[in-house]
């Protein structure tokens, strides 16, 4: 994680480190995943993490030819909060579409748009949302994704993100 401050020269560290167990089930038109991880706490260089959460995925996804559909529900729980942290509770939900193939000799690397919102359930129900878009494919068996989001009006769920994740299997 990166952090680049108001002031001063931008700094790194480890955060959100997350272990997780992962359950899916793959189909020619319908994928679906269930999956299961614990947040740990972290504190190097100025980045924190300090509570410790639970998070439970259901991820679904419909394809046909030349595009798909996907959603994702996460529910996150703050189950260790040390003194003077915030304690975490909300539902979050991505709607992923229309997953488009960008060029026929790349079938691996797709495009979508996206909307992404959370309801806070610590805070009352307070619905803060974002919409962007996705690049993200296979490649070698390693599977790559780089998403870019802007907040929506006062109640954004933030003002500009960008992620980039790689995955593979052991």
């Amino acid at each position: 994680m990166t952090r680049y401050p108001l002031a001063g020269d931008p700094y790194a560290g480890l955060g959100n480190i997350e272990l997780g167990y992962s359950y899916n089930v793959k189909g020619v038109a319908f994928d679906h995943s269930i999956e299961l991880r614990i947040a740990v706490p972290t504190a190097t260089n100025g980045v924190q993490s300090p509570d410790t959460r639970l998070k439970a995925f259901y991820i679904a996804k419909w394809r046909w030819v030349g595009g798909g559909i996907s959603y994702a529900n996460e529910y996150d729980q703050t189950i260790v909060r040390p003194p003077g942290s915030t304690r975490v509770s909300y539902y979050e939900g991505k709607l992923q579409f229309p997953e488009y193939a960008l060029v026929a000799e790349a079938a691996g690397l797709r495009i979508s748009a996206l909307y992404d919102y959370r309801v806070f359930v610590d805070r009352g129900g307070l619905v803060k949302d974002a919409v962007g878009g996705t690049l993200f494919g296979n490649i070698n068996g390693v599977a790559l994704s780089a998403t870019d989001t802007w907040g929506i009006g006062l109640n954004g769920l933030w003002k500009y993100k960008f992620e980039a994740n790689a995955t593979a299997r052991f």
